[in-house]
C-alpha cells in the first residue's frame, strides 16, 4: 500500500524534524479523552521497542510529527481535515505500520516487532481496509508457500510445473478478492486506492464498473 523507500530516508527526515512530544509523556489510558469531530488521536502500543525510541508520523511521504515510545506506548493528536492514508515509522528500524487517518481514535498494537502482526483499529475506512487485508493475506500465504517450493533447487521438475500452474490459480484468486471488494465497496477510498495501484496491471474491460 505505499512507498517502501520511506524506510531508507526516515533517519534523515527524523533528524530534520523538531521533536513535538515530551519523551516523558507516556499515554495515560486511565484518563478519558473527548475529541471534537474535527480531530484525531493515534494511540500506539509497541511492546518490543526500548524507551525513548523515536517514531514518526508520515502523511503523503512527509513527516508531520514525531514522538517517543515510553513504556511501550506513544500517541499523536491532530486536526482532521480529510480521510488520508498515513504511515508510522520507528526510527533506526525497518518497522512501519500503514493505516487510515479518520476523525476519532485510532489504535495500533504490536507485540512482536513483526509488522504483519500489527493490529489496527479505527473508523469506517480502516474497518474496510482490515476486511480486504485479511482476505488478501490468506491468499498471499498460499502464494508464499508456492514460492518456497519453486525457489528450492532440489524440487522435482514435475512438482515445479504443477506449482507454477497452481500459482496462476492463486494469482487469479487474489484478483477476484480485489474485484469482490470493488463490487461491494464502489464508493470507498480503499477501492479508489486499489484501482490506482493496479490500473497498469488489470485490463480495463475486466473491471466491472
Amino acid at each position: 500500500m505505499r512507498i517502501i523507500y520511506l524506510v531508507l530516508i526516515s533517519i534523515l527526515l527524523f533528524s530534520c524534524k523538531k521533536d513535538t512530544k515530551n519523551p516523558q509523556g507516556a499515554i495515560d489510558h486511565q484518563k478519558s479523552t473527548t475529541l471534537k469531530t474535527d480531530q484525531y488521536k493515534i494511540e500506539g502500543a509497541f511492546k518490543k521497542f526500548k524507551d525513548s525510541t523515536m517514531v514518526g508520523l508520515f502523511i503523503n511521504n512527509d513527516i508531520v510529527d514525531s514522538t517517543y515510545i515510553i513504556n511501550g506506548k506513544f500517541q499523536f493528536e491532530g486536526d482532521f481535515t480529510e480521510i488520508t492514508d498515513a504511515r508510522i515509522l520507528v526510527k533506526k528500524t525497518d518497522f512501519f505500520a500503514d493505516f487510515w487517518i479518520e476523525n476519532g481514535i485510532i489504535t495500533l498494537k504490536n507485540e512482536s516487532r513483526n509488522r504483519l502482526n500489527t493490529e489496527i483499529l479505527g473508523g469506517k475506512v480502516q474497518t474496510e481496509e482490515n476486511s480486504l487485508t485479511e482476505k488478501i493475506v490468506a491468499v498471499s500465504k498460499k502464494r508464499d508457500s508456492i514460492y518456497k517450493i519453486l525457489s528450492n533447487p532440489n524440487t522435482d521438475l514435475k512438482i515445479k510445473n504443477a506449482s507454477n500452474a497452481y500459482l496462476k490459480v492463486i494469482q487469479e484468486e487474489e484478483k477476484q478478492v480485489c474485484f469482490s471488494f470493488l463490487d461491494t465497496h464502489p464508493n470507498s477510498v480503499v477501492s479508489m486506492r486499489l484501482l490506482n495501484i493496479f490500473k497498469g496491471v488489470w485490463e480495463k474491460d475486466i473491471i466491472r464498473f
